[in-house]
């Protein structure tokens, strides 16, 4: 007797969102829909200078975990720890936190940007007025607000992406 393979359960429906976000992260580029929230109200409670030195990580269990340029900023963010954490939890409207653990880290340089940050760095600003018409006129009849805003942010860094590459290799 031939037995076949059970076929998996389906899993529960998921969101276009969450599908875009698994890709990118296998893909290793930076996207969550979380990380982006997290990021500007990080910059709304300890201002432009600090965030350009910082980068929150993620909100795990009441903890907020942030990476730090350097010891100097590691250290003066660890006197201000009880305010920082005061004034998350007034601006956030998410969960409020009881800790904060900074750590020594890397920091991309991000441009600030109108009260938050921008995840496209620099390839943003390689975009054609042209570039940002035609992203506009190819996303005009998506309803989904969501999705719109997770396509547009696609088109612009792939646009931005291949425009840096251009530029790169002389053309």
């Amino acid at each position: 007797m031939i037995t076949m393979p059970r076929r998996p359960a389906l899993n529960a429906p998921v969101t276009i969102g969450e599908i875009i976000e698994k890709v990118m992260k296998r893909k290793k580029l930076p996207f969550s829909r979380e990380d982006r929230a997290l990021k500007n109200i990080w910059g709304q409670v300890v201002g432009e200078t600090v965030a350009l030195q910082t980068s929150p990580e993620r909100l795990e269990r009441g903890v907020l975990y942030v990476r730090v340029a350097s010891s100097a900023w590691l250290q003066q963010l660890n006197f201000l720890k009880e305010e920082i954490i005061s004034r998350f939890n007034e601006v956030s409207g998410l969960a409020p936190i009881g800790e904060i653990r900074f750590r020594l880290g890397n920091i991309k340089q991000e441009r600030w940007e109108e009260g938050g940050i921008d995840p496209l760095y620099s390839l943003k600003a390689l975009l054609t007025p042209r570039d940002r018409r035609v992203v506009e006129a190819s996303l005009a009849e998506i309803k989904d607000l969501e999705l719109r805003e997770i396509l547009r942010r696609v088109m612009e860094k792939e646009i931005g992406r291949r425009r840096l590459m251009a530029k790169r290799s002389g053309r």
